[in-house]
C-alpha cells in the first residue's frame, strides 16, 4: 500500500510580489550600519547580553528581546527586519 503523497504548498498568488532576501551584512541605508553591526551593537549594550542569555528560545521573554532589538535597527539604521528573522540570525 501506498502512503497518500504529501500535498504542496499552495503557490504564491500572482499579486504578490516575491521579497527578495538581503544579507544581515549588506542591508545598510546610504553607507549606514548593517543589520549584523546593529545587532553587535545591542547585544554590546547595557544589560542587554544578560537579557538575551536569561531568556529561554521561544518564550515570550526572547519575543519581547527581539521586538527591541527590531525597534533599535528602525532608529539607528532605518532597518526593517521581521523580529522572527532576529531570532534565526542570533540563534544561528
Amino acid at each position: 500500500m501506498n502512503p497518500q503523497p504529501t500535498p504542496l504548498p499552495p503557490a504564491l498568488a500572482l499579486d504578490e510580489p516575491a521579497r527578495r532576501r538581503i544579507g544581515w551584512n549588506r542591508d545598510g541605508v546610504d553607507g549606514g550600519p548593517t543589520s549584523i553591526q546593529l545587532l553587535l551593537l545591542w547585544i554590546t549594550a547595557g544589560a542587554n547580553y544578560r537579557q538575551w542569555m536569561a531568556s529561554p528560545f521561544h518564550t515570550h521573554e526572547r519575543e519581547v528581546a527581539c521586538t527591541e532589538i527590531q525597534l533599535f535597527m528602525q532608529t539607528q539604521g532605518d532597518i526593517s527586519r521581521d523580529p522572527r528573522g532576529i531570532i534565526s540570525v542570533s540563534t544561528a
